[in-house]
């Protein structure tokens, strides 16, 4: 099958792409959205109002202050106590996969994993001397090992091999991606052969590692990925063309596999991500570079993996070795969890398959069907064929055209991964809703003036003396016990902050849009329980209702 796509541009009434000419096969199972060409509907062209005001429906200001009450009381004080919270879990017996661990600082952790934490290791490697000759040094010293010859960048091959680990050890559970390649140079120094080498093995190599052992994993919702990137992977630098902007790459393809299993309900299958410092390697000395730091120097292969071992077992999403590195980047790497999950719903992004029923339309002119992008789909297919991810390709081959051998490969191997893949209930995250009670009048008028009251007893006892029946008593009160009527009125402020900061943490089990949250903190604040009481009651009904 070849598929030729030419793309043109209308520019009335608006600005559309068409995709005109596709040849498709065809087939009863494709999910390519073929429509026929025709003009957007006006109200899909529109902008979604509730998108553009941040996600809620409601004032863009209103939904940020109420973004930022959800971050200070709600995220932060979670990503702060689960970093707290982080012990070292127990490997001794499981599986660990470690691509590269032949040489350098995947050998050191390899012997770590097998000798210190009792670990079955699996060494994956194309240096079929070093990786033997760790393997023996790991099982004479009383380890557990066993090396596979594989090119990470080799689907069907890796595919293999980690069936054959799962026929070796059982179940994986833990999958290092530590292979890589380096190359030094200025942007024209670098040949194209060079560019793509490094974006075949340190991008496409992790991919492809990820994709063989992540339907075992799916299935039983347990297991571990973990990737060392690389602080070349926050910072571009020069002589690092080749090497940077694979290492970039690689923390996206970890941060969108962290979210698609969070959106899908697998949460015991985690993912971490190693950014270490240069470190003394046999990759990086043999290539007559010396990273220099005025701060931090050279880090040894056993400190660092130790580092990196640590962060593994205590399942750390991000980690910087050694961890001042984290200084350059802020404070992502202790922050990343809840923050970014608070950031992700507020900003409301994410990719949505298209239903099957909506897939196919009729063409009532007998035109070749087409695919059309619009904002409402997406430019791709959600199980479409692709070329084989190996880039040794024909250079005759268009960027535009795909092979049908490739492609009925690659339509095979897919078909054979989605019989692999967990088929539970999706849990992505639905639109954030709006919600929000007024408390009853009658607690404003009877609560704020309370409060004013008590604050003026301590403040300006005089200014109360006039009041009828209370004043005098309030008066005396003020002057002879003022330090009982302060510490009155600081039980009373942090009664309503408490409960103003627990209405938020119900917002966010509530799934409530960022602008009611805001609107709840100030009311909770403000009329204390009265307020919060909607909130219990709202909770209640809600649960009744899953029930």
């Amino acid at each position: 099958m070849t598929v030729v796509v030419e793309v043109e541009l209308e520019s009335e009434p608006k600005d559309v792409v068409v995709i005109k000419n596709v040849e498709v096969e065809p087939h009863s199972e494709t999910n390519l959205i073929q429509r026929p060409v025709t003009k957007l509907e006006p109200e899909i062209e529109e902008a979604d109002s509730a998108t553009m005001s941040g996600g809620d429906g409601e004032n863009l200001w209103v939904s940020l202050l109420g973004l930022f009450v959800h971050f200070f009381f709600v995220a932060i004080p979670r990503d702060i106590i689960r970093v707290v919270k982080m012990k070292p879990k127990s490997v001794k017996g499981q599986t660990v996969v470690i691509t590269g661990g032949a040489s350098g600082l995947g050998q050191r952790m390899a012997e770590m994993f097998a000798l210190d934490h009792g670990a079955n290791v699996a060494i994956i490697d194309v240096d079929k001397v070093k990786a033997e000759e760790t393997v023996n040094s790991i099982k004479c010293r009383g380890g557990t090992a066993k090396y596979w010859f594989c090119d990470i960048t080799k689907d069907e091959d890796m595919n293999k091999v980690a069936d054959e680990i799962r026929d070796e050890f059982g179940h994986v559970h833990i999958v290092i991606c530590n292979a890589a390649i380096l190359y030094f140079g200025h942007m024209m120094e670098l040949t194209t052969a060079q560019l793509q080498r490094a974006t075949n093995v340190n991008l496409m190599g992790t991919i492809i590692t990820i994709r063989a052992f992540l339907p075992e994993m799916e299935k039983v919702n347990n297991g571990q990925f973990v990737t060392v990137s690389s602080v070349a992977g926050f910072f571009g630098e020069t002589y690092g063309m080749a090497y940077c902007p694979s290492k970039f790459a690689v923390r996206g393809v970890m941060e969108s596999l962290e979210n698609e299993m969070r959106d899908r309900g697998l949460d015991g299958i985690k993912c971490t991500t190693v950014c270490p410092w240069f470190i003394r390697t046999p990759m990086i000395l043999n290539m007559g570079m010396r990273p220099t730091s005025r701060l931090l120097p050279f880090m040894s292969v056993t400190r660092a993996a130790k580092q990196i071992i640590d962060a593994v077992l205590k399942e750390k999403s991000v980690s910087f070795v050694p961890w001042m590195v984290a200084v350059l980047v802020g404070s992502r790497s202790f922050l990343a969890h809840h923050m970014q999950k608070a950031g992700r719903n507020f900003l409301n992004a994410r990719y949505e398959p298209i239903p099957k029923s909506e897939l196919l339309e009729v063409n009532n002119n007998n035109e070749p069907p087409v695919t059309k992008l619009t904002s409402s789909s997406p430019p791709y297919s959600t199980n479409h064929a692709t070329s084989n991810s190996n880039i040794d390709t024909d250079s005759t081959h268009s960027s535009t055209e795909i092979d049908s051998d490739d492609a009925a490969l690659g339509s095979s191997c897919d078909d054979k991964m989605a019989e692999k893949r967990y088929t539970g209930k999706p849990t992505s995250p639905g639109n954030l809703k709006s919600y929000f009670r007024l408390a009853p009048l009658f607690w404003y008028a009877i609560i704020l003036p309370a409060l004013l009251f008590t604050f003026l007893t301590w403040y300006r006892p005089e200014l109360v003396r006039v009041i009828p029946v209370i004043g005098e008593f309030a008066y005396n009160l003020g002057t002879t016990q003022s330090n009982l009527v302060l510490w009155i009125n600081i039980g009373a402020l942090v009664a309503h902050i408490g409960e103003a900061i627990f209405a938020v943490y119900l917002c966010d089990q509530l799934a409530i849009n960022h602008a009611s949250t805001l609107k709840w903190f100030i009311q909770t604040f403000l009329v204390g329980f009265s307020s919060l009481s909607i909130l219990f009651a709202y909770k209640k009904k809600v649960s009744k209702n899953k029930d």
